[in-house]
């Protein structure tokens, strides 16, 4: 998916979809101000087309509303988004690699695919995995390796802490760290709107920014940091607070 798209879908996007936001097609010129308006025209209409957005008419006023499709393509894109992590509460799953089925050269390249997934490799043969959150991974395992793979959920650690191990593998201090700064700099953001519910050209620019900020941070988060960090602001609630700015904005 483009960035492009991912900028103006996350716009939109909300977990709940009961309560469904929307942008006016005519926010789309200062919020994706890479694109001549020609781009953003026939952004708008590929997105539609391809079912991830909706375009209802109320007045003089086009709206873009994000369909389930959307919400479902930008949660693939975006792990750390999936509404798993609202619960997950820090349990593992062992994935163990037992032995390659005869005459089967692909169980090699399932190793590949625990790591593209995002599992811990502990070991060559053994992986970590949190608990509960589905996959292509645990699929494929169910589906073709039900001999060959030991799946064991982790109860304490005898000894040991898998902490410090968890921390360093996903780089979560890191992310702690640009996930703090981000949300500093939406603050100030917040703090210039409520003054005199405009953005500058500046502070827009500052916006496009920092919404690129937040899509680099998350293309490749599983999702894991507000457990081991949980004073940290979430993806969502950053995400939030961006549609919050463009709510404040003057039409």
């Amino acid at each position: 998916m483009k960035k492009t798209s991912q900028k103006l879908l996350l716009l939109l996007y909300n977990q709940d979809s009961q309560s469904p936001l929307r942008l006016a097609v005519t926010q789309v010129r200062w919020l994706l101000p890479e694109l001549s308006l020609a781009g953003q025209r026939s952004l708008v209409y590929l997105l539609e087309k391809k079912g991830m957005i909706e375009l209802n008419r109320l007045g003089e006023t086009t709206w873009l509303n994000l369909t389930v499709q959307g919400k479902k393509a930008l949660e693939a894109e975006f792990r750390a988004l999936d509404s798993f992590w609202n619960n997950w509460t820090g349990e593992w799953t062992e994935l163990v690699f037992l032995h390659s089925p005869k005459g089967d050269r692909q169980f090699r390249y399932l190793r590949q695919l625990a790591l593209k997934a995002g599992a811990l490799p502990l070991t060559r043969a053994v992986y970590l995995w949190p608990t509960g959150l589905t996959g292509r991974l645990l699929q494929v395992c169910q589906q073709l390796y039900s001999r060959s793979i030991l799946s064991v959920e982790l109860g304490a650690v005898a000894i040991g802490d898998l902490r410090p191990i968890i921390i360093k593998y996903y780089s979560l201090a890191e992310r702690y760290t640009v996930y703090s700064s981000i949300s500093r700099q939406i603050n100030l953001l917040l703090n210039a709107i409520s003054l005199k519910n405009e953005l500058s050209i500046k502070e827009k620019t500052q916006f496009n920014l920092i919404l690129e900020k937040i899509i680099l941070v998350l293309a490749d988060d599983l999702g894991l940091t507000s457990l081991y960090f949980p004073e940290v602001t979430r993806p969502i609630e950053l995400i939030q607070q961006m549609q919050l700015i463009i709510k404040k904005i003057k039409q």
